[in-house]
């Protein structure tokens, strides 16, 4: 085996994030490592690349025990790591970000030219198409991902770890990180593949290693994995199958956003002139690659974005402000832990972050922590949160948990118009069904509900339309039904419904 970890364990305080794990890969394989969130697979690799220090266990290469206290040792060791989160700098060139750890020239002289050449060989060795001399902000989210595993190769990895990387890709971006991962184990690069989507590592992987709360709870050959039992070892029970289509019948248009145009943060103009609607009893998603105009468009409708034309209205009130009110609507941003929630405030102050003119909270005028604690836990027991007790510090919880803090919060009042952006991404099967048994329930009671995702199962599985966004423009509409992936990921990529073949010869 070219890795191999022996009872690996990691502490923080008194949790024990790893506990005991034992596992192993060898060079041509693909492992993949699976878990809900927090069950420690990513402190485990954490610990491997060296960017945690392991409590006990030991590490060993190729048969012999390795000392990696850091990730320069790790990188010695041939082990790498590619982020979910890219550690490119925009402004540099795709050889520029390469040459940035010094692994180009030992010379400390970099000749550009022969050093690009140098690059196009490595890159057409493994199938990765990307120009050295290219602005990385001029490259696709794919293409930006193509440079981070260059980086790696340019170091003679051996060992290499990709942390949720399909996380930010179109269906055919993901299509080709998949040929590129064939190329690597063809190249005899053992690939660790971290991932909490069952669809996904049944694709790519050779063999499954499942966690839970820091332990190893199996490992299992790709050719006697199914979902329903990946499922089963990652939560500790079945997932139950996706709910049928709103049967809601009497339809009215709550939510209107016509001709939109606004900006992004630099100024930018990131919506186009965009136009969509939102019936009573609907959830419509909007789909498409990160960045091209859906933080935006949540925001514009919330209110607490200004839009430069058009108008949109909710109901009957018209959107010129911050959207405050809970029985209006319901606003779930992309990001709890930056826009959504207050991470120094307890559960049950966040609970309430949107009604604190509301007296049924006070007495005497004065807030009453015990009129707050008793309407948090009705939340929390309502919404099957699974939290200690109200007064925890939202810091203290899991993404998952304050996810669904959150969404207990902005469901609390039965509004009318519920805006979920990106409500599951990153989050593990079971939480990602609570939340959808959750948006369902508020949807068949004559909710509208716009979803906008980058995770094409949960739009397609629980969506009644499927709008998809480019460059701030809508490119269509789908819907669900069938397998149309390759329909929506075109137009993802900018092609217009209209320009495309028939629906019945491009879903095979």
């Amino acid at each position: 085996m070219i890795l191999q970890l022996e009872s690996v364990t990691k502490t923080f305080g008194d949790l024990t994030a790893v506990d005991r794990v034992s596992l192993s890969v060898q060079g041509g394989e693909v492992l993949a490592l699976l878990g809900e969130n927090g069950a420690g697979k990513s402190t485990l690799m954490k610990v491997t690349c060296g960017l945690y220090a392991a409590d006990a266990g030991s590490i060993a290469i190729d048969d012999v025990v390795a000392k990696i206290n850091s990730p320069k040792e790790a990188v010695d060791h041939g082990i790498c790591m590619v982020q979910q989160s890219f550690m490119l700098v925009p402004e540099l060139s795709v050889h520029e970000n390469v040459a940035l750890g010094g692994y180009l020239s030992t010379s400390g002289v970099i000749n550009t030219r022969i050093e690009c050449e140098k690059l196009r060989k490595l890159a057409a060795q493994y199938n990765l198409n990307v120009d050295p001399y290219a602005m990385v902000w001029q490259l696709s989210v794919g293409e930006q991902q193509r440079v981070e595993i260059l980086k790696t190769l340019v170091r003679n990895v051996r060992i290499l770890i990709f942390d949720e990387p399909t996380a930010v890709l179109a269906p055919p971006e993901v299509a080709e990180l998949y040929k590129i991962i064939e190329t690597l184990k063809e190249n005899g690069v053992a690939v660790i593949f971290i991932s909490h989507k069952l669809k996904e590592v049944m694709s790519v992987s050779d063999r499954i290693v499942v966690m839970r709360r820091g332990k190893v709870t199996g490992e299992i050959p790709i050719r006697d994995a199914t979902p329903e039992k990946l499922a089963e070892m990652m939560i500790g029970r079945p997932i139950r199958s996706a709910r049928h289509p709103s049967e809601w019948e009497a339809k009215r248009p709550l939510l209107k956003v016509e001709s939109v145009t606004c900006r992004d943060d630099k100024g930018i103009a990131v919506l186009d002139n965009l136009s969509l609607c939102v019936n009573s009893g609907e959830i419509v998603g909007i789909a498409g690659v990160d960045g091209n105009g859906q933080r935006e468009l949540s925001e514009c409708i919330a209110g607490i974005r200004r839009i430069e034309s058009g108008k949109i209205q909710i109901d009957q009130y018209a959107v010129e402000g911050p959207v405050t009110d809970l029985r209006i609507l319901g606003f779930i941003p992309e990001d709890s832990s930056q826009s959504g929630l207050v991470l120094d405030y307890t559960v049950a102050e966040n609970m309430i972050l949107k009604q604190t003119n509301n007296n049924r909270f006070k007495t005497w005028g004065l807030f009453s922590r015990k009129k707050i604690a008793g309407y948090a836990q009705s939340l929390i027991d309502r919404f099957k949160i699974r939290v200690g007790n109200p007064d925890v510090l939202a810091r203290n919880l899991s993404g998952g948990l304050r996810q669904l803090v959150m969404i207990a919060r902005e469901v609390s009042e039965s509004p009318g118009l519920i805006v979920a952006a990106q409500p599951t991404r990153g989050l593990d099967v079971g939480v990602i069904e609570l939340i959808r048994d959750i948006l369902w329930k508020q949807r068949d009671e004559g909710k509208a509900i716009l979803l906008i995702s980058t995770e094409l199962d949960d739009l397609l599985s629980m969506s009644d339309r499927v709008l998809v966004i480019f460059k701030g423009a809508i490119m269509g509409e789908v819907a669900p039904g069938g397998d149309c992936v390759n329909l929506i990921g075109r137009m993802m990529m900018g092609e217009t419904l209209s320009h495309l073949k028939s629906r019945t010869e491009l879903c095979s």
